[in-house]
């Protein structure tokens, strides 16, 4: 089995490309070289690996924002029903109160009249 100039050239491509670092910010250009999309400055390859591991990193602290966000969301709407619930069960307690006011006034003109 012999190993021609092209078997070993696309052994190398396949490496290269293997090595390659994808991310939403980083592009290859046409001769190879890293490119950030953000600033439009060439990365070397020792950074990008760098860079990478810092985008992993910002990305799940990005999460733990949103979940925490979420997180809180729900504690107030939570807060919120509470105070609603204690409104209505306040808002209940006054109109017994109320409508026992009024039944014993009622009893008191109902006396006051056979009296």
């Amino acid at each position: 089995m012999t190993t021609t100039a092209a078997d070993v050239r696309a052994l190398l491509a396949a490496e290269r490309k293997a090595r390659r670092i994808s991310h939403p910010l980083l592009t290859y250009t046409r001769s190879g070289q890293l490119l950030c999309n953000a600033c439009q400055l060439n990365v070397r390859e020792e950074q990008s690996r760098r860079l990478e591991e810092e985008f992993e990193v910002m990305e799940e602290l990005e999460e733990r924002i949103r979940r925490l966000r979420e997180r809180r969301e729900a504690l107030r709407a939570a807060e919120l029903r509470v105070e609603h619930a204690d409104k209505v069960e306040r808002s209940a307690t006054r109109d017994e109160q109320d409508a026992d006011a009024d039944a014993d006034e009622d009893e008191d003109e109902v006396d006051d009249w056979y009296a």
